[in-house]
């Protein structure tokens, strides 16, 4: 079985329809189901449960789920295993919204140091990089972290680096502000443009921030993109909370303005990196040192630098 045919039972599977599995895949109707219709022929086995509407898994499919995104991590890692790279390969797990701002702004602030290195680059939420990295899949992982928010992984196999320190920041369109305002003075509810409440940002805003808010909220837009965040809040869908850094052009330039005076609450980030305390770690620990400086210096000036990766 190649990888299209398992991202396409992937796709059925995490849908739960056809038709909805054919657009993820970016195919008609059609096209998709007689793809599934020749793996049903081909393994002899069905796939499709055909007897409700909408047309979704079969039982059988979805318990073999485990199987095939295992079987699928298994054939990037071999890709990559025969792809023909001159330079040293350093995989790196990171949150959304670390892996769509800092992070590539540092890796290419790097220059000759890179040069030696290629990066693949695996973005998922917390849990997903945590387990990436105690499975091995990556050499580390970056992350954000708040005082009462913190992993605990085993200290005898993980080495835990502070790399500096962002904030989670209340924004809205410079030229939405005025309506805020009256709806605030209305006692109208507030629409939110936010995370949702299973990664990192969601729980975030939810457990710590809007408790201290003082007005009601409606979930407008939910979104685990950071930069589907920044454009619902950038075209005046409503309010959010973002990581400083992600806002800082848009601040600077007038198109966001921050509303912690109208009693919008903040949260302090400390931005984390883990890595496993093995030997094969060694022979990167420089490279990663210099991204972790490297994400330092972009970080707001307050940011207290990198406390040493250790032994």
């Amino acid at each position: 079985m190649d990888r299209n045919s398992i991202l396409d039972l992937l796709a059925l599977i995490r849908t739960q329809s056809v038709t909805l599995a054919a657009q993820t895949r970016n195919a008609s109707q059609s096209a998709y189901s007689r793809r599934l219709q020749a793996l049903e022929y081909k393994l002899k086995v069905m796939l499709v449960d055909r007897s409700k509407r909408p047309s979704g898994p079969t039982f059988h499919l979805r318990s073999l789920q485990l199987e095939l995104e295992t079987t699928l991590v298994s054939l990037n890692q071999l890709e990559d295993a025969f792809a023909n790279e001159p330079t040293q390969l350093i995989r790196i797990a990171a949150l959304h919204s670390i892996s769509a701002n800092i992070l590539p702004r540092a890796l290419k602030a790097l220059g000759d140091v890179m040069a030696a290195h290629d990066i693949r680059l695996r973005s998922a939420n917390l849990e997903i990089c945590f387990q990436m990295l105690m499975t091995e899949e990556v050499a580390a992982m970056i992350c954000y972290e708040t005082e009462t928010k913190r992993l605990d992984p085993p200290k005898d196999l993980v080495q835990r680096t502070s790399i500096g320190f962002d904030s989670f920041i209340p924004v809205c369109a410079a030229y939405w502000l005025p309506e805020l305002k009256e709806m605030i003075a209305s006692n109208r509810s507030i629409p939110l443009v936010c995370y949702p409440p299973e990664i990192f940002m969601g729980d975030l805003m939810r457990s710590s921030l809007l408790p201290q808010l003082p007005y009601k909220v409606s979930m407008k837009l939910v979104s685990g993109l950071t930069q589907s965040i920044l454009a619902g809040i950038r075209c005046g869908l409503g309010c959010g909370w973002l990581p400083g850094i992600t806002t800082s052009d848009d601040l600077e330039n007038g198109t966001l303005v921050r509303i912690d005076h109208l009693g919008f609450p903040s949260s302090s980030l400390e931005i984390t990196m883990l890595r496993l305390k093995t030997k094969e770690f060694e022979n990167l620990k420089p490279t990663v040192e210099a991204i972790c400086r490297e994400i330092s210096n972009i970080l707001p000036a307050r940011s207290e630098g990198i406390l040493g990766l250790g032994a």
